[in-house]
């Protein structure tokens, strides 16, 4: 079996920071033994203070990002790590599928981002955090070897291996922010659509209290949706501010962020929807707000030197033209809070949609109609500056939240029956189209789908990256058969299937129950299907010739009936 022991390091980013600033906590533990240690946990333990505002000095946001490496041959996995976060212990648990085992001189890291509360004074003094891993195995050893002085400790029985570090943090003016979007909402804002993981789809995505997702999960949206955004501005700091704007650039292809100039990746831009609202807190309560909006096209291009945008933007009072709003400014006064500033520790919210309008007319940038519809995503981001009298003022951006268009398959399957259907064809084709929010999309070889018998899934052929909400008709082109029936059949118009995309899957999914069309041909023995087959002059000539014999054939009968009748 070996031996089992543990090494064990917690490393910050940074050992003296602002409050507010996001410090990143590197947990660090390596396999120093010969066994294996089996099915590992670790527990990161934020420390508690129920004097405080938010309950402790450090801070765990479940919509940050968190990264895992392992070393060269380690057995750990990366990804589809389970994250869970007690608010009450002010517990953080990471642990991995069951039968995961650390393999001797593995080393593992998790780097986990921490916010300093916003508003702690400098004065609180050293802000300790630790953290544990344990296993199915018990300990002979638990050491820190990396020379920091913060030591190690053996508990649980000798199962668990800790150690912890500490930050401390300054007198300061900081703003926290965050920008997050709920996808597809209906009219109480709420939805019910969930989130993909862009970076790592084998990673969970986690909303903030209030449902809003952010990088790197894209909040999963529709054609025609309303999409809700959130910008959130805490005085991070422990110094009043006295007013702040807030910029935010909608999204649309080819986007940067304001501070950095890095592309947002942005690939469609969403239609401004109105419904402009201001949430506040206990301190923050008595905030006004002005909105204005512009339809310049590149309205901030130099937010660092130009934190309003005032020199480029050409702001105005929004005038009702929903589709010509490119940015909007929201101006916030604290003047009638209770401490007649925007105090250390203060939030406030702005809210606002949006509406993915499908492309009308090419280049129009809209969200996109020609299938298949893959990565349709939009991202946002604001910038903010706010003044803090003497200490100058800040200007900060958050980390970008987006939305994606949800697409799924549909799939034809040809049936034949009747008693002549070995001699029917062998291939067979149908023609698919389809309608989003009345605009028509843009099908892969104009929607034709040829089904053979030698087709992966016999008489079977699929369309992935159809946007989700779009109806779709399938026709079968002539086959000979002496009757077509369509499952689901359309309720009007001519005679099709129909069927509508309400689900999202990726290609190498299974098409869903729903969004699978049938087209049952049944052939009739008394026609002879070499004829019906036949086409042009050809065939009509044919047709009249077979129903010469069938006419010929039954007088003959007849006759032969009254011969007999007479004798």
């Amino acid at each position: 079996m070996g031996s089992f022991t543990l090494d064990v390091e917690k490393r910050p980013t940074d050992k003296v920071t602002t409050p507010g600033a996001v410090d990143d906590f590197s947990l660090i533990f390596g396999n120093t033994g010969t066994g294996f240690l089996n099915n590992p946990v670790v527990v990161d333990s934020l420390p508690v203070d129920a004097t405080l505002r938010f309950g402790g000095p450090l801070l765990f946001d479940p919509t940050a990002e968190i990264t895992y490496t392992t070393s060269a041959g380690g057995t750990i996995p990366v990804a589809g790590v389970t994250v869970s976060y007690d608010p009450t212990t002010r517990k953080i648990t990471f642990s991995w599928p069951a039968g995961t085992r650390m393999t001797p001189g593995e080393t593992y890291t998790i780097v986990l981002p921490l916010q300093i509360a916003p508003g702690l004074s400098s004065t609180y003094g050293p802000i300790t955090n630790s953290f544990g891993v344990s296993s199915d195995r018990t300990l002979s050893g638990c050491t820190n070897s990396s020379g920091n002085g913060k030591g190690s400790t053996l508990t649980d029985n000798n199962t668990r291996c800790n150690t912890a570090n500490d930050v401390s943090t300054i007198s300061a003016s900081a703003i926290s922010t965050f920008k997050g979007v709920k996808g597809n909402v209906n009219a109480s804002d709420v939805s019910a659509s969930g989130a993909a993981n862009v970076n790592n789809p084998a990673n969970a995505c986690v909303a903030d209290s209030q449902g809003f997702y952010r990088s790197p999960c894209a909040a999963n949206t529709v054609i025609s949706g309303n999409d809700l955004w959130k910008l959130q501005v805490t005085n991070g700091g422990n110094l009043a501010s006295n007013s702040a704007t807030i910029v935010d650039v909608l999204p649309k292809s080819g986007d940067n962020y304001l501070t950095t100039g890095a592309a947002r990746l942005s690939n469609f831009a969403p239609v401004f929807a109105g419904a402009i609202a201001l949430a506040t807190d206990d301190l923050s309560t008595g905030t006004v707000y002005r909105y204005q909006i512009s339809t310049v096209a590149n309205p901030c291009p130099n937010f660092t030197a130009d934190p309003t945008c005032d020199s480029s933007a050409q702001w105005q009072s929004f005038a009702g033209n929903f589709a010509a709003v490119t940015a909007l400014r929201v101006a916030l006064d604290f003047g009638a809070t209770p401490s007649h500033s925007f105090a250390p520790g203060a939030t406030v919210s702005v809210t606002y949609r949006t509406v993915n309008t499908p492309t009308m007319t090419p280049g129009d940038g809209r969200a996109p109609v020609t299938v298949p519809v893959v990565k349709a995503r939009a991202w946002n981001s604001f910038g903010v500056n706010a003044s803090f009298g003497e200490e100058g003022a800040r200007s900060v951006e958050p980390v970008k939240a987006g939305v994606q268009i949800a697409a799924g398959p549909l799939s034809v399957t040809k049936v034949i029956t009747g008693t002549n259907a070995a001699s029917a064809p062998t291939t067979f084709r149908v023609t698919v189209s389809c309608l989003i929010s009345g605009v028509p999309l843009t099908l892969p070889l104009g929607g034709v789908l040829t089904l053979t018998a030698d087709s992966t899934i016999v008489y079977t052929g699929r369309i992935d990256g159809i946007p989700v909400g779009a109806v779709c008709r399938v026709v079968e082109a002539a086959s000979g058969a002496s009757s077509v029936r369509y499952l689901p059949a359309a309720s009007s118009g001519p005679a099709a299937a129909q069927v509508t995309i309400a689900q999202a899957a990726s290609p190498d999914s299974a098409v869903p129950a729903l969004q699978r069309a049938t087209v049952i041909n049944t052939y009739d023995p008394s026609i002879q299907l070499e004829t019906l087959a036949l086409t042009g002059l050809a065939g009509s000539a044919a047709l009249a010739s077979a129903i010469a014999l069938l006419l010929i054939g039954a007088a003959l009968m007849v006759a032969a009936i009254r011969r007999r009748r007479t004798r």
